[in-house]
């Protein structure tokens, strides 16, 4: 009853919800998102040719259309993806991104220093043969110049597999010293003006010990330099204690850390054919354990690489 009686109010609350309920049937932005200018202005026109504009009924928006229409007209795009979300219609784009094509052919280089144990040619020349050892970066196959101006080049093309052989090493001593903090400090404070240093505090004298340095400005100069410097030094008592290992316990640390070590610079697609290892011996190092681990593996080491003349290299 008190609502009849003012009829403003309800008035005004329906034209509220009215005008409420329209604004969020209408799209109020439409953003693109990826492309550059020349590509966002052509989205926009077409999705103005569809009718999609500001102010434009939801229901009259059909994402599936504009995607098509987008991707139909303008070539140059890689993907398109249309989201209304809300009162916002969203148009993101992936542009083409088009290969470098060399300008004269493409030869085949070794990836890495090897004995090339397969080789199967598919186009070019090849200018070493199967058991032949190559370097790093060597020219294994070569492409083919046209034959005459305009020509494509012809570039090569192969399926070359190496053995290839990396090493680890590591040594280890048979008596380790260990440190550790006892838990004593003692801190030691410096005032620092230009360059004159003023001292003050405890060293603690510790036989053992690391620093740590902690440095807050005052004053700075002003030519960056800092003309008044409090630092704070403190240090740790450490704890010295020598951990003597037996040999094979020496051993099986620096089998690990050279076998890691090898292990590392080994291509995940490479194939391992056999280890070899290598000891120091008791008697010429006593005091500590060395190893060295070398790691065959055959593996792809053909890389295709753009010649920089236009001389074929030599074979």
């Amino acid at each position: 009853a008190r609502l009849l009686r003012r009829r403003f109010l309800v008035l005004g609350a329906v034209l509220f919800l009215a005008v409420l309920y329209g604004s969020s049937s209408v799209l109020w932005t439409i953003e693109v998102a990826g492309a550059e200018s020349p590509e966002r202005e052509q989205i926009l026109q077409v999705l103005q040719a569809m009718g999609v504009r500001r102010w434009t009924f939801r229901h009259r928006v059909d994402c599936d259309a504009i995607r098509r229409e987008i991707t139909r007209s303008l070539l140059q795009l890689a993907w398109v993806g249309v989201e209304l979300r809300g009162t916002m219609l969203t148009v993101r784009v992936a542009p083409k991104v088009a290969p470098e094509i060399p300008e004269g052919p493409v030869d085949i280089a070794a990836s890495a220093d090897a004995v090339i144990a397969r080789l199967i040619l598919l186009a070019g020349d090849a200018v070493v043969r199967e058991g032949d050892t190559v370097v790093r970066g060597q020219i294994m196959v070569v492409g083919r110049a046209g034959p005459s101006a305009g020509d494509s080049p012809v570039h090569a093309r192969a399926l070359v597999q190496g053995r290839v052989w990396r090493a680890g090493q590591a040594r280890i001593p048979l008596t380790i010293e260990q440190r550790i903090r006892t838990g004593r400090t003692a801190d030691q404070y410096v005032l620092r003006l230009a360059r004159a240093e003023l001292r003050l505090g405890r060293t603690g004298r510790f036989e053992a010990y690391d620093s740590e340095q902690f440095c807050r400005t005052l004053v700075s100069g002003r030519d960056d330099g800092s003309l008044v410097e409090v630092i704070r030094i403190r240090r740790h008592e450490l704890h010295v204690e020598l951990i003597r290992l037996s040999r094979e316990q020496a051993y099986s640390a620096a089998h690990d850390l050279a076998l890691s070590a090898a292990m590392s610079q080994v291509p995940g697609e490479a194939r391992v054919i056999r280890l070899s290892e290598e000891v120091s011996d008791e008697s010429l190092e006593p005091r500590a354990v060395d190893v060295r681990i070398v790691v065959e593996t055959l593996e792809e080491i053909g890389v295709p690489q753009a010649r920089k003349s236009a001389s074929l290299p030599a074979g």
